[in-house]
C-alpha cells in the first residue's frame, strides 16, 4: 500500500512538472512570436524618389577598449520628413572620450548651417532635435548631415564620422487622411509604409522612451534599423 502511495506520487509529480515546463515553453513561444509578428509589421517602404547613395562613413573603428562603432540611422538613399525641424538620431556603441560633432548642410547652396559640439554619455541610440539649435528645412531641398569624432583636429583625415541625406517634404493629403484619429504604433507604422523614414523612427524612439519597459516596441524599432542594413545597432538592443 505505502509502494502504491510512493508510485503514485512520484507519477503526479512528473505530470506537474511537465505541466509546468508546458506552460513555460508556451508562453516562452508565444512571446517569441508576438515579438517576431510585431517586426514584421515594421517593414519600411523607401520612396521611389529617394536620391540614392546618401549614407556615408560609419564603421568600426580602433582597436581593442579603443574600438567603437558610430553610425547615423538613415537609409542609404536621402530619407524623407514631414517635420519643418525633424528630430535625427544616431548610434555610438559606447562613450568616447574624443569630442564630437554635429553638422548639417545645405547642398543646394554648398553651405554648413551649424557645426556645433555634441555629447553621448552612454552607448546606444542618441538623438539630435533640430528644433533646439532653432533650425528648419526648406521644402524639396537636400541636406546632409553628420556625427564626426574629432580624433585629431589638426589631421581631419583620422576623424570618425557618419553621414546621411534628408529632405522635408510637405505631407500629402493622402498622408494625412491616413494618419486622421490614428495612436500609438499606427503611426510610424504608416510614416513606415509612405516611405517617411525620419519620421517612422522618431514616432517609434517617442513611444519607447514613454515607455521603456515594452519590448514589443524596441523589436519594431529593431525591425526598422534591420531594414535599412545596420544590423549591429538592431543587435544592440
Amino acid at each position: 500500500m505505502k509502494q502504491k502511495f510512493i508510485i503514485t506520487s512520484l507519477v503526479l509529480a512528473v505530470v506537474f512538472i511537465l505541466s509546468v515546463s508546458f506552460s513555460v515553453t508556451a508562453k516562452d513561444e508565444t512571446k517569441k512570436q508576438g515579438e517576431k509578428s510585431a517586426s514584421k509589421m515594421f517593414a519600411y517602404k523607401p520612396p521611389m524618389r529617394g536620391a540614392p547613395g546618401s549614407r556615408m562613413g560609419g564603421g568600426t573603428r580602433g582597436e581593442g577598449e579603443e574600438s567603437f562603432f558610430l553610425s547615423v540611422l538613415v537609409p542609404s538613399h536621402t530619407g524623407f520628413t514631414t517635420k519643418y525641424s525633424p528630430t535625427l538620431y544616431w548610434y555610438l556603441s559606447k562613450p568616447v572620450s574624443k569630442r564630437i560633432e554635429f553638422t548639417l548642410n545645405d547642398e543646394e547652396l554648398g553651405e554648413t548651417l551649424i557645426r556645433t559640439e555634441i555629447s553621448a554619455d552612454r552607448g546606444g541610440i542618441q538623438r539630435l532635435d533640430l528644433s533646439d539649435y532653432k533650425l528648419g528645412l526648406s521644402p524639396k531641398k537636400e541636406y546632409s548631415w553628420f556625427v564626426t569624432v574629432i580624433i585629431d583636429s589638426e589631421q581631419p583625415s583620422k576623424n570618425i564620422f557618419s553621414g546621411g541625406g534628408i529632405q522635408y517634404v510637405e505631407p500629402s493629403k493622402a498622408l494625412g487622411e491616413k494618419l486622421a484619429g490614428k495612436t500609438g504604433t499606427d503611426i510610424p507604422l504608416i510614416y513606415a509604409q509612405e516611405g517617411i523614414w525620419y519620421d517612422a523612427l522618431a514616432e517609434l524612439s517617442q513611444l519607447i522612451e514613454g515607455n521603456p519597459k515594452d519590448k514589443t516596441l524596441y523589436a519594431q524599432r529593431n525591425s526598422l534599423i534591420n531594414e535599412i542594413g545596420l544590423h549591429e545597432v538592431a543587435e544592440f538592443e
